[in-house]
């Protein structure tokens, strides 16, 4: 499978944080679209030989970052480039991985609530993101 292979060649080249990190991100972003996910990391597996390490696992980077920030703008919230969170990929995936899980969290009540007593969106989306994912701090949107 192709996520145990960029796993097996990431364990190779990057630290073991990271490798843990890319363990969690990995499996969610194919389970969102094994389709695109495979094209992108089909192609960057081609050119691996061509480029240095330290370019690989940049673009590698770069294609989760991009693949989380489309799972992002799935519900309306557009990422750009030059937002702090923007290469924060573990933080992006929380996030993403919070949205898809939103409409099975248990607590209905509380999410209510929070679309209630938020004062701007922002405040409420960060308010209810923490509801599904209480490891996510609402203040990251500011």
């Amino acid at each position: 499978m192709l996520v145990d292979n960029l796993l097996a060649y990431l364990t190779r080249v990057v630290s073991p944080v990271k490798v843990t990190a890319y363990k969690k991100v990995l499996p969610f972003l194919y389970q969102l679209d094994p389709g695109v996910f495979e094209e992108q990391f089909n192609q960057l597996t081609v050119y691996l030989d061509e480029f240095s390490t330290v370019d690989n696992v940049a673009q590698f980077d770069s294609i989760v970052v991009t693949l989380l920030a489309e799972g992002i703008e799935q519900f309306g919230f557009y990422l750009t480039d030059t937002l702090p969170i923007y290469n924060k990929m573990e933080l992006l995936a929380r996030i993403c991985h919070a949205l898809y899980c939103v409409d099975q969290h248990e607590d209905t009540q509380s999410i209510r609530y929070a679309l209630e007593v938020g004062e701007n969106p922002r405040e409420k989306i960060a308010d209810i993101l923490h509801l599904v994912d209480n490891e996510l701090d609402p203040n990251f949107v500011n």
